[in-house]
């Protein structure tokens, strides 16, 4: 397709054209699309009677489009299609002014916060489920066959959550139209050959040509020379590990990558670090590699500005001619601005990465979950499969009343074979943490007494008047106990059952055992020794 010349100013539309005695009051059009967010564009017209709004019908909600205009045969190319979002009125010495501000329907996604979860589900239908919510419908899915056995929205919007996901598994997420996607980012290679001619293409930026101004900038990559990802898989008691290098980045061909600016480092080598909740190999895979690819890109930085072209959009590919190396080469862009101003029409296209600090890698939903401790209540104790090893599902009341975790495992005093199992019982408030601040990776910590759930009674205080502990217990809800008590007068160790009928006590001061029952039965296959320097045995009632 051959580069075109453009109108100065853009066509809008509303629900009809924009009127010719409004469209000449339009001073200043900016359209702005990045990687990962919702395209916005800003209309601000000249209004000093403040009869635009009520002239065109333009309104919160509303229908908003944007297009350019070749001059030659005045035919329209969309650079904008969204609602409205936003009205403002200004008023100064310059005179009055109606600001309308539009974005794109991805906005449907950033509004509210969800707490949702799927159950054994595939990351296509949960992208379904959220699409539904917003009346939108559903596009490409990269790895939209990747199954989740428990997935939690951990009270963020949909957009980041869906966001979240698409970082994970090195997709793009956008909106076009009204179909809703997380596609496979377009690499720098589809750029055009730089040895044609500029009015060829509307991708080829050449310097003295279309490209009007450029600032841009290659960095020391430092010593990362790949990537580790790592998780935990509980029921196999196994790390799981997938490690990915550092290669030349899908997203920049240009005349450096990864290799010759690994060449240029004197120190040691360095593989960075990503801990995750993940349990599953494939996901811990996916999270490995869009990691190592945000790592492989985060050398450059581009901002280049052309004679404007709507073609340019973030997530396509572009090339650089006539700059020099290291700069010139093919480039995915990840933001481009539409300008109609006074100057005339421009674009500015930018590439750039979200992560610039070392260690910085994406962190998928825990990024925005359950930082420290929260309360919960115990609501199922019967495992699945059998299983006894005293996990719980429990809710939180402080967080909405229809969600109820996965399976969380219980502190205990674990080991291989040995230890045991104390179990919180249904109904309970627990004290829950959170695996790296993951909301779907709960472990209760232990139980809580509260406003009215009590410890049981006992006839020796806990602290005696002079702040001293007096015992340490442990007690069943059926009243059986086993207490270490320190108290002045009965200090040992008292087994004993709910009612006190049977006890067994262990007197320090006295060094004597007490054994007190209804009945008490010795039996011995061979033999009971009994020995002491005085036996005494009554009868009762004798």
């Amino acid at each position: 397709m051959s580069a075109r010349s453009y109108a100065n100013a853009p066509v809008v539309a509303t629900f009809q054209p924009l009127p010719r005695e409004w469209a000449d009051q339009l001073v200043e059009t900016h359209v702005d699309t990045r990687t990962g967010w919702p395209a916005v564009a800003e209309l601000r017209f000249r209004d000093p009677y403040h009869k635009l709004l009520a002239r065109t019908g333009i309104g919160i909600g509303g229908p908003l489009k944007v297009s350019a205009v070749t001059t030659a045969d005045l035919s329209r190319i969309q650079i904008f299609s969204g609602e409205v979002t936003r009205v403002a009125c200004e008023a100064d010495e310059e005179g009055t002014y109606t600001t309308v501000r539009a974005q794109d329907l991805a906005h449907r996604l950033t509004r509210g916060r969800r707490l949702a979860v799927w159950k054994r589900t595939t990351l296509r239908k949960v992208v379904e489920e959220i699409a539904r919510h917003a009346k939108l419908t559903v596009g490409e899915v990269a790895h939209g066959s990747l199954s989740y056995r428990h997935l939690v929205q951990p009270n963020i919007t949909d957009w980041e959550f869906l966001q979240s996901l698409a970082g994970l598994h090195g997709s793009v997420l956008g909106v076009q139209g009204t179909v809703l996607s997380l596609r496979t980012a377009v690499p720098a290679r589809d750029a055009p050959n730089p040895n044609q001619d500029s009015d060829q293409s509307p991708y080829l930026l050449r310097y003295g040509g279309n490209l009007l101004a450029l600032d841009t900038s290659v960095e020391d990559l430092g010593p990362v020379r790949g990537v580790e990802v790592r998780g935990w898989n509980s029921d196999a008691r196994e790390a799981v590990i997938a490690r990915t290098g550092l290669r030349d980045s899908d997203g920049v061909a240009i005349g450096v990558g990864v290799s010759r600016l690994a060449a240029a480092w004197r120190g040691d080598a360095v593989t960075e670090l990503a801990g995750t909740g993940f349990v599953l190999t494939e996901h811990v895979q996916a999270a490995s590699r869009s990691f190592a690819e945000a790592a492989s890109s985060d050398f450059v930085e581009l901002e280049a500005t052309a004679s404007g072209s709507p073609q340019l959009t973030a997530g396509s590919a572009v090339t650089l001619a006539g700059v020099g190396a290291p700069f010139a080469g093919r480039y995915t862009v990840t933001g481009a601005h539409h300008h109609f101003g006074p100057q005339g029409y421009r674009t500015t296209v930018s590439v750039a990465t979200e992560r610039r600090d070392p260690g910085a890698v994406p962190a998928g939903p825990a990024s925005y979950a359950v930082p420290g401790l929260a309360v919960g209540i115990v609501v199922a104790v019967k495992e699945p499969e059998g299983r006894q090893n005293g996990a719980v599902k429990v809710t939180f009341p402080w967080l909405d009343d229809a969600y109820t975790s996965d399976w969380a495992r219980t502190v205990q005093w674990g080991g291989v074979g040995g230890g045991g199992v104390i179990s919180p019982s249904q109904g309970d408030e627990v004290l829950v943490g959170f695996e790296q601040g993951r909301l779907d990776r709960p472990y209760v910590l232990g139980g809580l007494y509260n406003g009215k759930d009590k410890p049981p009674e006992n006839k020796v205080d806990l602290v005696s008047g002079t702040g001293k502990v007096n015992r340490r217990s442990l007690a069943s809800r059926g009243g059986d106990r086993i207490e270490l008590l320190d108290a002045d007068g009965s200090a040992g160790i008292l087994l004993s059952t709910g009612d006190g009928a049977v006890q067994i006590q262990f007197d320090r001061a006295t060094k004597k055992l007490t054994l007190s029952a209804d009945d008490i039965v010795l039996n011995a296959k061979w033999n009971v020794t009994i020995s002491g320097q005085k036996i005494d045995v009554k009868r009762g009632g004798v």
